[in-house]
Formats: structure tokens, C-alpha cells, sequence
């Protein structure tokens, strides 16, 4: 809704059925990225079925971030001239691709398995998990944001700045075990002590992080 708002207007009644027409647009999206993070991304259990029946709150801390991190990309998609609602299917199809990459590295760089610790109802594994999708939904945001060009430039941009955060994203993580958890292990924190504390301050860390490289790059 409020990437709608920005640009010079059209008129009245053009501005209003861009806002009514995309806000709609973003509906569906959200809607789509609550059915992609069920069959994807967290594809091991029901997350429905985890919500409703388990009341587990890890799994709903996840949809929670995946519904942000869909909306910050589907705004930046359309900031700024020459796009469409073409140009907006398109990138909220490519950032759904790199959520999974990023949650499949996530796991795969991480000494426990994230979707057994969500499934479990692991606030903590959540909230950090959750976090880091929010941070990156900030970047790739931004690297959709803009003038639309061609389908070569922009794509090229996207893919550019997509890899940028997910690496910086986990070296931030990196640097945070490292220099602010002196004495501790995170992965440690979040899968056996499940300390929520600690998933939180993931979470803030991936998320300052982003909206600084947001505003640089």
C-alpha cells in the first residue's frame, strides 16, 4: 500500500485505483508467501495445523517475518517509474526464491536443524530465524526500489544485491556471536537453552544491519 504512494500523481481517480488495484495485488502476494512458506520453506510439519492446534508461537514469529519481508519487497517493486504490475509479480516471485535459498544456507550453516526447533515451538529459533527474513525482506527492498530500466539491469541489481545480503547477513551473525556474546555460543543460546534473548537480539542485529546496508548501497 504504501509503495503505491510514492511517485508524482496521475490524478485523482488514476492515483485511487493504483492504491485500490496494487493494494489488492499485495493481498494476494501476502496470501501467496503464507502458502510458500508452507510448502517450502518450512515443508517439514503443517504450519497451519502448528499454529491452530499447537499454539506454537516459533511458527507464527515465522509467518509473522514472511509476511514483512513480502511487503517490504512487493513496496520496493513498485517505488519509483517504469513499473508495473508485471514488474511486482516478477520480483515478489524472485524474492520468494531468495527467501528459500536464504532459509536452506540458514539451516545449512547453522549446527541445528531449523525447522526441528521451530516445529518444536522454539520461540527463540523463530524469533532469530524470523529476524533475519525481516533483514533481508529490508535489502532486497531496496534493490528492487527505484526507476525501473530493463529487464537485464534490474535483474542483474536484484541478483547482485540478493547474494550481498545474504552473505553480509550471516557474517553480521558472525561478528555479533563473536563480539557481543563474549563468553557464549548463540547457536547454542537458541537450540538448547532456548533463550528468547538471544533470538531477539539476532533478530535486531539482522534487521540494524539491513537498514544500514539499505541505505548505503
Amino acid at each position: 500500500y504504501v509503495g503505491t504512494l510514492f511517485g508524482p500523481s496521475q490524478g485523482l481517480s488514476t492515483d485511487w485505483l493504483n492504491v485500490v488495484g496494487y493494494s489488492l495485488l499485495g493481498l494476494l502476494f501476502l496470501n501467496l508467501s503464507r502458502w510458500f512458506l508452507d510448502k517450502f520453506i518450512l515443508d517439514a510439519f503443517c504450519n497451519i495445523k502448528a499454529i491452530i492446534e499447537q499454539r506454537n508461537m516459533a511458527v507464527a514469529a515465522t509467518r509473522f517475518a514472511a509476511y514483512i519481508a513480502t511487503g517490504l519487497v512487493a513496496a520496493g517493486s513498485l517505488h519509483g517509474q517504469g513499473g508495473s504490475w508485471l514488474t511486482a509479480v516478477a520480483f515478489f516471485v524472485l524474492g520468494q526464491a531468495v527467501f528459500l535459498i536464504f532459509s536452506r544456507v540458514y539451516d545449512r550453516l547453522t549446527p541445528f536443524q531449523l525447522q526441528q526447533e521451530i516445529a518444536s515451538g522454539n520461540l527463540a529459533a523463530g524469533v532469530a530465524f524470523g529476524g533475519t527474513l525481516v533483514g533481508l525482506g529490508i535489502i532486497l527492498g531496496k534493490a528492487v526500489a527505484g526507476d525501473f530500466v530493463s529487464w537485464s539491469s534490474n535483474l542483474l541489481w536484484f541478483a547482485e544485491v540478493a547474494v550481498l545480503g545474504i552473505v553480509l547477513l550471516y557474517v553480521a551473525r558472525q561478528v555479533m556471536d563473536r563480539l557481543v556474546l563474549v563468553g557464549h555460543d548463540l547457536d547454542h543460546e537458541i537450540a538448547h537453552e532456548r533463550n528468547l534473548a538471544a533470538g531477539f537480539l539476532e533478530m535486531a542485529v539482522s534487521i540494524c544491519f539491513a537498514i544500514v546496508l539499505a541505505t548505503v548501497i
